[in-house]
């Protein structure tokens, strides 16, 4: 999932959540893609986005993150066996 995505899909409900409190939330979105390659750096899975509805609005600051899913649950994982030396 990308940036553009997240902050396409996500970030109007976010902000609307703020609406009658502090201007701050957190959007936290789960991706199910295929991870069999690997992770990506959590550098480049947190950010945060500054959101206005309109012009005239303080605008809202967004922590967004995105979050692996669709793993294998922790107990079916196995460590493999080292071969006798």
């Amino acid at each position: 999932m990308t940036r553009e995505a997240v902050e396409r899909d996500y970030v109007a409900q976010a902000a609307n959540y703020t609406a009658t409190g502090p201007p701050f939330a957190l959007l936290l979105v789960g991706d199910a893609s295929d991870h069999s390659a690997g992770y990506r750096d959590i550098d480049d899975s947190i950010w945060i986005i500054r959101h206005a509805r309109s012009a005239t609005e303080i605008p809202r600051l967004i922590v967004a993150g995105v979050l692996p899913t669709a793993r294998p649950t922790p107990s079916a994982l196995r460590v493999a066996r080292s071969s006798p030396r």
